[in-house]
């Protein structure tokens, strides 16, 4: 039986050229999800910009933590971005939401879809990071959910 955890919990060594390449393509379609969302129906104008803010946050904490486990990022990324979410409470951050960075990066209204983008944006963060920034090894889950055979194993050998 496969585990997902020997990928997930395991140490990276993340390239910073290859995750700032991935960050800014991140961060411009989310930029033009906000830009030209207004041409969408409002789901799908409103929500993409969250998932993208959350994957370029997982992003953001990956090129400076590059040896941290995709575990620990996710678990930092989510936990931040539902700081930012709640913060929305804080009447005092209310002046600097107003700006256009303020709005950017904290937002302005309080929404459980919002927390729904984030857990998306942090779950594509993992899966691009487990499945195709650092794709299995030998021995590693596979695309399949299936280990690779140990070098000259032979196939069917329990069977029968």
């Amino acid at each position: 039986m496969p585990r997902f955890s020997q990928n997930f919990f395991e140490r990276r060594s993340r390239s910073r050229p290859q995750y700032g390449l991935i960050l800014l393509v991140t961060i411009a379609a989310g930029l033009a999800s906000r830009r030209w969302g207004g041409t969408l129906p409002h789901v799908l104008a409103k929500y993409p910009g969250d998932v993208l803010w959350a994957i370029a946050l997982f992003l953001v904490i990956g090129l400076a933590f590059t040896t941290w486990s995709t575990a620990r990022v996710a678990a930092i990324t989510l936990s931040l971005s539902l700081l930012v979410e709640f913060a929305k409470f804080i009447p005092w951050l209310g002046p600097f939401r107003r700006t256009t960075m303020g709005h950017l990066l904290l937002g302005q209204v309080f929404s459980f879809g919002n927390l729904a983008s984030y857990c998306l944006g942090v779950l594509i963060g993992c899966g691009m990071e487990c499945l195709i920034i650092h794709p299995r090894r030998p021995g590693r889950l596979s695309w399949a959910g299936t280990h690779a055979l140990a070098p000259g194993a032979a196939r069917g050998a329990n069977s029968g």
